[in-house]
């Protein structure tokens, strides 16, 4: 397994506690970066120990903050600028998902998808961003959905979250290009995580099926066979991380296993 060179960088991963944002986070400690893994989770704590005491050389901060709120994400970029003094890599993994119909969706949940997904990525870049300013370097990835381009039924909340974080990565990067910051979007299909299994589990009441007979009737819609694995995303992340994508900005990359293909 490859693992790109990121020796000395200081990165900052939203959504650590488990899935992507957990396997990204664990990617770039591999690759030799300091990780500052951010949750709201109260489990954020232990699975930062697990990882962190694999390796004597691995080195970060779990730092349990709401990326939705503003003086929260400022706590995590000032207590990281005093261990670290820089932040070299942004990842914005952090998301959550409720489906529902729109006629049935409920107000509340629209306010808390878009204020994770959408203003947490905002905040976390704005002022992520303004250091990244006064360095002259930096990535920024934000993880978005194939969602954002190809929408499904019950999901038209969470792929509006995700499509405005499309746009506005894409706008970002224009914003960013003079200053020497690559910022890019990832864009992921069905990945098997705890969040698509509970979308399973829902789906399978409904229709009254087993949860394996739904996770297969989703590997079956995905041209090569099988969900992501949250570790094929963070490969990728640790790619558009690396000093290999410093010509890469703007972009908003597929990982469906050819999904979006249909």
């Amino acid at each position: 397994m490859i693992n790109f060179n990121l020796n000395n960088k200081v990165v900052v991963v939203t959504g650590a506690a488990r899935g992507v944002g957990l396997a990204v986070a664990t990617k770039f400690l591999e690759s030799g970066a300091s990780v500052i893994f951010v949750d709201v989770s109260n489990t954020l704590e232990d699975e930062f120990k697990k990882i962190i005491n694999k390796n004597s050389i691995y080195s970060g901060l779990a730092l349990k903050a709401d990326i939705s709120i503003s003086k929260e994400v400022q706590y995590v970029v000032n207590t990281t600028m005093a261990k670290f003094n820089r932040i070299d890599i942004l990842v914005n993994a952090a998301g959550i998902l409720y489906e529902e119909y729109v006629i049935n969706f409920d107000e509340c949940n629209w306010d808390k998808i878009m204020n994770v997904n959408a203003k947490g990525v905002f905040l976390c870049c704005k002022y992520v961003g303004k250091i990244m300013v006064n360095q002259r370097s930096g990535k920024i990835i934000n993880i978005s959905s194939q969602q954002a381009i190809k929408g499904d039924i019950e999901n038209s909340v969470y792929a509006a979250s995700k499509a405005a974080v499309l746009r506005f990565t894409q706008v970002l990067a224009i914003e960013l290009a003079d200053k020497g910051i690559q910022v890019n979007s990832v864009c992921p299909g069905i990945i098997n995580t705890d969040m698509i299994k509970q979308s399973c589990l829902k789906s399978a009441r409904t229709k009254n099926l087993n949860l394996e007979k739904c996770m297969e009737t989703l590997r079956n819609k995905i041209p090569l066979g099988r969900m992501a694995e949250p570790k094929d995303i963070a490969n990728l992340v640790n790619f558009l991380a690396s000093d290999y994508s410093d010509y890469i900005t703007g972009a908003a990359i597929l990982i469906t296993g050819g999904l979006t293909c249909n």
